[in-house]
């Protein structure tokens, strides 16, 4: 949606902001200052957490302690620090001279999936919101309210590697957001994935056929979406289901794992769903999850001798489904999609050799969900249908081998403990890692 409105930016121009901190191998605080970044690292000073069975409830506050107490040597050294001069930089403690921030730069780790559209430079985004611990940024670039994907660490690097494989796997299907280009810093590294906005609302009963047909179609290609047992990370605008959290994709070439791995990814799941969500019938559409939350940045003012108070407030709905009259961020949201334009195209091709194609080898024999919202039509075996060649608007008829960027290896006997928590991208803060 395009739009001549002004923006403000998500953070004011001198003012430092904490975007996210996280805990692992060592400390990371991620700080944004007049549209620059820079990640501080410090050690770590807790020991491992314990396992599962013992775990301490008093070592989350530990380690909520271990990264306030981060924050405030880094608070008092904040007019040290060059934004826009390096990318990283490192908290150390001298014996004698307390702490230092020594600034490097640092090279992330590289994607191993190709570019394909254009490059836009970090600069020329005017981020509007930027959700704590979340990957997502919402922003406006020419004109045009997006959704960006970005990366400041190695962890986050894979993660968006990982999505960019997995929006490649789903060419020619029209399950997923458009995307616009690949977000570059002054130096050409590809940090993010700029997409139309995330605006679909999020799935009712009467969408249950649909959801079965983008799935099955999913499935046919070889893959999983582990990411789709969380009906907040599929999205349906315009009558079209929209996939999200690309990064939790899979390919699996064994067609009896795959379905065995689907049945206790989601088919199981949405079976116990969808009849709950039909007692309480087509309420009020409801945008994605992270879009209802309200910004809440850490701001970091100027350092005082004395200890600062900070306040936060959390504001969310008691009952999510409850329709609230009067609700103008509904219904700002409700105008806001517009037309999906698909940037992707299916062309239909003489079949395709399984030499020279091994990702879509499976294609010809995978299993097969009817349209029918019944799940006894499962199982059409021996599809006739013709292998399709996927092409770019702008470029050559290519075929994408995404079998070696998404396979994994699969054990025996799944069951709902072998799902982890990491399957979901944007589960919490958690996930930055420095390694």
């Amino acid at each position: 949606m395009q739009t001549n409105a002004p923006h403000d930016s998500a953070v004011p121009r001198g003012v430092v902001t904490n975007l996210t901190w996280a805990l692992q191998s060592s400390r990371l605080y991620v700080l944004w200052k007049d549209g620059e970044m820079i990640v501080i690292q410090a050690p770590n000073t807790l020991p491992p957490p314990l396992e599962q069975e013992n775990w301490d409830p008093q070592h989350y506050q530990l380690e909520l302690k271990t990264l306030e107490n981060g924050m405030e040597q880094i608070h008092t050294m904040l007019h040290t620090i060059d934004f826009g001069k390096t990318n990283w930089g490192y908290l150390v403690e001298h014996p004698r001279r307390g702490y230092e921030i020594i600034q490097k730069q640092r090279r992330l780790r590289k994607l191993t999936c190709h570019t394909w559209a254009r490059l836009v430079p970090r600069r020329e985004i005017n981020f509007t919101r930027i959700w704590d611990g979340w990957d997502i940024w919402n922003g406006y670039w020419k004109g045009m309210e997006v959704d960006v994907i970005m990366a400041y660490n190695d962890h986050g690097m894979k993660i968006l590697d990982l999505e960019m494989w997995g929006y490649l796997s789903l060419q020619g299907l029209d399950l997923t957001y458009r995307v616009y280009g690949h977000v570059v810093e002054d130096d050409g590294t590809v940090v993010g994935l700029i997409y139309e906005a995330q605006v679909g609302r999020v799935m009712q009963y009467r969408d249950r056929a649909i959801l079965y047909d983008a799935l099955s179609r999913v499935q046919r290609r070889g893959l999983i979406l582990c990411g789709a047992y969380e009906p907040e990370n599929i999205h349906v605008m315009d009558g079209k289901i929209r996939l999200t959290n690309l990064a939790s994709m899979q390919y699996l070439a064994d067609e009896r794992s795959r379905e065995e791995e689907a049945d206790v990814r989601y088919w199981s799941r949405y079976e116990a769903w969808f009849p709950t969500v039909k007692k309480e019938g087509n309420t009020t559409p409801r945008p994605a999850m992270y879009r209802q939350w309200r910004l809440n940045l850490r701001v970091l003012p100027r350092f005082s001798p004395q200890r600062p108070l900070i306040v936060q407030f959390q504001l969310g709905p008691a009952a999510p489904y409850e329709r609230v009259e009067r609700d103008d961020d509904i219904l700002s949201w409700l105008g806001r999609a517009a037309p999906d334009s698909k940037q992707l195209t299916s062309r239909r091709h003489n079949p395709i050799s399984r030499r020279e194609s091994p990702a879509l080898e499976h294609s010809t024999r995978s299993s097969r969900r009817h349209h029918s919202t019944k799940r006894g039509t499962r199982g059409l075996r021996g599809s006739s249908d013709s292998i399709t060649a996927f092409s770019d608007s702008d470029s050559e008829i290519t075929v994408v081998d995404y079998s070696a960027a998404l396979s994994v290896q699969v054990f025996p006997g799944c069951s709902e403990g072998s799902i982890a928590d990491s399957d979901t991208i944007w589960d919490t803060e958690t996930y930055f890692s420095d390694k």
